[in-house]
């Protein structure tokens, strides 16, 4: 009697889906009724997981397919299995030239220095593995991740690769930045929307007598004299962008002192205000030369005034002197 070959439980997924590609056994009369229905039992069970299998397949594809990197799918010798459009895009081939192709050929020594080592690393761990390397001038970022079985063996290793060679030039012009807005004598803050610090340099944390993790995230005003903080908040209106404003700032100790302050607004693409910029001076020294050069300015016009007013005493005298002397 010609029936759907019988399962052992103890196959694996593996074995089950290739047995399941044929029928070619036969059951001896006379059968057992109890030995038939756990056939179809086993049976019923095996197409359970083979379901569970495919689904399974499906959403794996899926999150490669939704992925902004290009990504790819190999088994444990390296042969592709499914690969998504980044991944095409990326190397210039069409899915069909890529898949049943080993990895190697298309990656090693342009996208990736050994793929072998990289797939002998992840079988050894069977942990996610995360590296970045730079080839012909290009950085990338690899995620490969292990796809296990229940038992936990490894039978798929996806692969993620991102160029971000842009993103490093970014990195690393934001940090030249960074270091010259720290080695900056001028104070400088990058404000959120709601008028909280975001980043402030050295020179302004030192400026007001804070650490720099003590500014991070107060509301400038806190460091504003009561009677300019007002004032200060209108200059963010777009009318006043880029024109110093001279204001009194507090220390933390509570002293103030006068410093001129220069705003400008952040936007992106779309127009949209992003954040702040402010640049602090100290002007304290400033205004004691300012002072000084006013006292003398005083000065010397009391004495030119002085000077004249002498002048104008010593003639009538001089004449006086005269006029007595001609008496004589």
């Amino acid at each position: 009697i010609p029936i759907i070959l019988l399962l052992s439980s103890y196959l694996s997924e593996d074995e089950y889906l290739k047995k399941m590609n044929y029928v070619s056994c036969f059951l001896e009369k006379p059968i057992k009724p109890y030995l038939l229905i756990f056939t179809i039992q086993d049976i019923i069970h095996k197409l359970k997981l083979k379901e569970v299998y495919e689904l399974r397949r499906l959403t794996v594809n899926a999150m490669i397919d939704n992925n902004s990197d290009a990504g790819i799918i190999i088994n444990i010798s390296g042969k592709i299995e499914y690969a998504n459009n980044n991944f095409c895009k990326m190397v210039g081939l069409t899915k069909y030239k890529v898949i049943n192709r080993m990895c190697h050929e298309i990656l090693d020594g342009v996208y990736i220095s050994n793929s072998k080592r990289i797939i002998q690393k992840i079988l050894s761990q069977s942990n996610e593995v995360d590296l970045i390397e730079i080839l012909k001038g290009h950085t990338y970022e690899y995620k490969i991740i292990p796809i296990k079985k229940k038992d936990g063996e490894i039978f798929n290793i996806a692969i993620f690769i991102k160029d971000i060679t842009k993103i490093r030039e970014t990195e690393n012009r934001i940090l030249q930045l960074s270091k010259a807005l720290e080695t900056m004598q001028l104070g400088v803050f990058i404000l959120d929307l709601d008028q909280k610090i975001r980043y402030s340099n050295r020179a302004a944390a030192e400026m007001h007598g804070y650490t720099l993790e003590e500014m991070i995230g107060e509301p400038v005003c806190n460091f504003l004299s009561g009677t300019d903080k007002k004032f200060y908040l209108e200059q963010f209106d777009l009318s006043h962008c880029r024109i110093p404003v001279e204001i009194n700032s507090i220390r933390k100790n509570g002293d103030i002192f006068p410093t001129r302050i220069i705003s400008d607004i952040l936007f992106n693409e779309k127009g949209e205000q992003l954040a702040i910029v402010c640049t602090c001076e100290d002007i304290s020294y400033q205004k004691k030369i300012e002072e000084q050069l006013i006292r003398n300015e005083k000065l010397a016009g009391i004495s030119s005034l002085a000077s004249g007013i002498a002048h104008e005493i010593r003639n009538p005298l001089g004449n006086i002197s005269s006029a007595t002397q001609f008496c004589l």
